[in-house]
């Protein structure tokens, strides 16, 4: 009866994280991130490209030279995280949210906004 009580508890415990696990937090949710976002203020001038969000959590760069790479993104709070898959290298890349949530602003103060 001891591990059977034990048992439950351990349940009761890890089904928000299961659940938390299964849910990709901003996805459905986040209906003004998705479409197609433009680079429009980049302060090193080296290339310009866009990003398309689509509500199942997956992102999609297009490259100023016509290639795509593909990716999810995931909100945390006003971050948006996106892990995308390169040539032999998985990449994390973290903007900012802006309160009014029209810009996604880099770390070096580049900033896309939507189209």
């Amino acid at each position: 009866m001891r591990y059977l009580t034990g048992s439950i508890a351990l349940v009761i415990v890890l089904i928000p994280f299961i659940a938390a696990c299964s849910y990709t937090p901003g996805s459905k949710d986040a209906v003004w991130l998705h479409g197609t976002w433009e680079l429009t203020y980049n302060p090193e001038k080296d290339d310009s490209d866009l990003l398309v969000f689509e509500d199942d959590g997956t992102v999609t760069v297009k490259t100023q030279d016509g290639r795509s790479i593909h990716g999810k993104y995931l909100i945390m709070d006003n971050r948006l995280i996106m892990t995308l898959a390169v040539p032999k290298n998985i990449v994390d890349v973290e903007f900012t949210i802006s309160e009014d949530k029209t810009k996604l602003i880099y770390e070096n103060g580049a900033f896309y906004t939507k189209q």
